[in-house]
């Protein structure tokens, strides 16, 4: 069994886990924030183990997941009045940060950079017709964000940071 399979059964395994005790209602949260947080893991564990493995298609899919995944978090998590206006935005600004993670993966390929500027160009640029963004209010939601979730930010980090050293230290 490879690296991407096993993670996959073990991650469903435990997805399958909460959800029985969801159902008989030992976990209080909704389906909606459990599928976020199921998206979120297998996501970044996609990416992890595809980075620098050149496997394009598994790192693609991991990012999208891993986005998905916060979308549905940040969708659970915060009131938004019109939640229509952010599905096409965050589609194309997922696919634009698709595209720069393969970039960032392999340099040399400048069609990637290309195709994620522009996603986050058309993006923006319905973001801004549509009338619903300023910089202030857009910084004053990072920083809210950043406030309230700065331990699970501080594991991210911290989890890439030890990830990426144990792949560097398998490869030699």
């Amino acid at each position: 069994m490879n690296t991407y399979s096993k993670n996959l059964t073990y991650l469903t395994s435990f997805f399958v886990f909460i959800l029985l005790l969801w159902f008989i209602g030992f976990v209080n949260s909704s389906l909606f924030e459990l599928i976020g947080y199921y998206c979120l893991a297998l996501g970044i564990s996609m990416v992890f183990i595809s980075f620098g493995n050149d496997k394009k298609a598994v790192l693609f899919a991991g990012t999208i997941i891993f986005l998905l995944g916060l979308v549905f978090f940040i969708l659970n998590n915060f009131d938004f009045e019109k939640t229509n206006n952010l599905i096409l935005p965050s589609f194309l600004f997922i696919l634009g940060t698709g595209f720069f993670v393969l970039f960032l993966d392999k340099f040399s390929n400048k069609k990637n950079l290309v195709l994620s500027v522009t996603f986050w160009l058309i993006g923006f640029i319905f973001v801004l017709f549509s009338g619903e963004f300023s910089l202030h209010t857009f910084f004053i939601a990072i920083k809210d964000v950043a406030f309230s979730f700065w331990t699970i930010i501080l594991i991210a980090v911290g989890a890439f940071l030890l990830l990426n050293n144990f792949t560097k230290n398998n490869k030699d």
